[in-house]
């Protein structure tokens, strides 16, 4: 249409789309209709297959701490190797303490978070197994009140027990002030 404009006059090849364009540039609604499409495509097909709910993990009950304004003061045990969902072993590695993580949310500890989400996962028969592989001193999760977790607390049960503090025999609690709960696991 207004290729022309942009070809050097000298060359034949302007010539020969001049000849075959008007000067006239078009209106404003023929140069908005294809965004107007593209932006119409899009809105019918959020109408129509609108976006599903993501899945809710047991890693997500263990990770569900409730976030001040000024963030949470963690209190970490000393010389521990943390077994923890990537967000609360990212923030344990600002730690005074010397601390071993585990899980952070980095692609270089892919193997670490597969392990955990399989921790925290109901379909794991033996959730033990994962910690003896990881040398794992310490577990921690979230604390969390009951009332909030009944709904949920029958699909996941190891992530909500933990999470209320009813810890499996082979866990014991450490006595730790803050927003999480965290237990000793006798590697």
């Amino acid at each position: 249409m207004l290729v022309h404009q942009g070809i050097p006059a000298s060359l034949p090849l302007r010539r020969y789309f001049a000849a075959r364009s008007t000067d006239e540039l078009p209106r404003a609604w023929l140069l908005a209709a294809p965004g107007v499409a593209v932006i119409a495509a899009l809105l019918l097909s959020y109408v129509v297959w609108p976006p599903r709910a993501a899945k809710l993990l047991g890693v997500d009950i263990a990770n569900a701490c409730a976030r001040g304004s000024s963030g949470p003061d963690f209190i970490w045990p000393k010389g521990a190797r943390l077994f923890a969902p990537p967000d609360i072993g990212i923030a344990a590695l600002g730690s005074p303490e010397e601390l071993d993580v585990v899980a952070v949310p980095f692609h270089t500890s892919a193997k670490g978070i597969e392990r955990v989400l399989r921790f925290f996962d109901p379909a794991t028969s033996d959730p033990t197994q994962l910690l003896d592989q990881t040398k794992a001193t310490h577990v921690a999760v979230c604390r969390v009140e009951e009332t909030a977790l009944q709904p949920v607390e029958a699909r996941f049960p190891l992530a909500s027990r933990l999470a209320t503090g009813k810890a499996p025999e082979w866990l014991t609690e450490c006595p730790v002030a803050g927003p999480l709960r965290i237990y000793r696991y006798p590697a």
